[in-house]
């Protein structure tokens, strides 16, 4: 079974799940495709991680929220995870910062709200 990086919670499968005749076969293979896709190109935020700007490192994480934010020098990532089984968490993103969603929950107006399990990766470019 794929590990990536020892992460839980991005995306985990069996590659035999793809092959069976299923209902769900597209649906777990576009979401696999995808979130490979979208780890391929953080991949270098992720494995030699650039300093932050300073309005990245400012932004507050409410509990329940778990966030990764990472930089290749280029981009800044947020991958936000709701770890929370009972609770909606929100996470205000800066206001004048253009942030291109990448995976998962779309954020609106300024901010996003996960629900318990959601997932949602966020992209900054700094050029």
């Amino acid at each position: 079974m794929p590990v990536i990086n020892g992460a839980r919670g991005i995306f985990y499968w069996w590659y035999p799940t793809l092959q069976w005749h299923n209902g769900e076969k597209e649906l777990l293979r576009s979401y696999l495709y995808g979130g490979t896709k979208v780890l391929a190109e953080a991949a270098g935020a992720l494995s030699a991680p650039q300093p932050l700007p300073e309005w990245a490192e400012r932004i507050p994480v409410p509990g329940g929220l778990r966030v990764l934010k990472a930089s290749d020098g280029a981009n800044v990532w947020i991958f936000v995870g709701n770890s929370d089984a009972a609770n909606t968490g929100e996470l205000i993103l800066p206001a004048n910062i253009s942030i291109e969603h990448k995976l998962g929950v779309t954020p609106g107006q300024g901010k996003i709200r996960l629900a318990p399990g959601e997932i949602s990766v966020l992209k900054h470019s700094l050029r």
